[in-house]
């Protein structure tokens, strides 16, 4: 069976290519230019995601693209990019952000997604 997966172009351009955030599980990864006009863009958003638990890709010269198993949790990390993004690009005018060690945001991370305000819809489906 084939499982589509919904994908977002937020087309935001926030600048900078170190994002952090406990809610992605970790850095959101930066991903190369593509022309548009063919699946350059899909491909390299896919590879750009690949061994990354992040809903979300900054994409060169693009924006934000994300992924969810249904529309919603795709906006979702949309909304969510952008928020961090909103708070992460002023904060860098202080200094670069100081790194989360590891242990913690996999332990930040567990807790986003498993405890932390997560209870399932009362339809029972999981948005993450």
């Amino acid at each position: 069976m084939t499982e589509a997966r919904m994908v977002v172009n937020a087309n935001n351009h926030a600048g900078g290519d170190r994002y952090t955030a406990d809610e992605f599980g970790g850095e959101i990864p930066v991903g190369p230019f593509a022309l548009i006009g063919d699946e350059a863009i899909g491909k390299g958003i896919i590879e750009t995601l690949d061994g990354h638990r992040s809903p979300a890709a900054l994409m060169r010269n693009h924006g934000v693209f994300t992924i969810g198993k249904n529309a919603r949790a795709a906006v979702k990390a949309a909304v969510m990019t952008e928020d961090v993004a909103r708070t992460v690009h002023p904060a860098r005018a202080y200094g670069e952000p100081i790194p989360i060690p590891r242990a913690d945001i996999d332990a930040l991370h567990h807790r986003y997604t498993h405890v932390y305000g997560q209870q399932p819809p009362a339809d029972g489906v999981n948005e993450q």
